[in-house]
């Protein structure tokens, strides 16, 4: 059976900001200021900040969660989709899943509907 993981956004300092943990009826949308694309052989997330000439690279679960994003779902819809790919129940992975939300919200890269 396959596992999430924990996976921080790579080379970038966290801000802490009060962000509340995400409502599961929130839709969360990227923020304009990016370029991202998906390299197709590794299948490796890569993010730039245009804003402040930032890159991130996003692989396994955190690739997942931002993918999911990608199809205009709620957040309840993330957790259900990424407990789907992974096999495993929201429960299990709903504090990773919040954690990384709240890392791309306090890094600018996402923005909550």
């Amino acid at each position: 059976m396959t596992s999430i993981e924990e996976h921080k956004v790579v080379e970038t300092e966290l801000i802490k900001t009060d962000v509340s943990i995400p409502s599961s009826s929130k839709k969360y949308y990227y923020c304009k200021h990016l370029a991202w694309q998906m390299e197709p052989t590794t299948e490796v997330v890569y993010i730039l900040d245009k804003k402040v000439n930032k890159m991130f690279l996003l692989e396994d679960s955190s690739k997942d969660i931002w993918l999911s994003f990608s199809k205009d779902r709620t957040y309840k819809q993330v957790l259900q989709n990424i407990s789907e790919i992974y096999n495993c129940n929201i429960t299990e992975i709903k504090y990773l899943v919040d954690n990384f939300v709240l890392e791309l919200l306090d890094n600018g890269l996402i923005y909550e509907l």
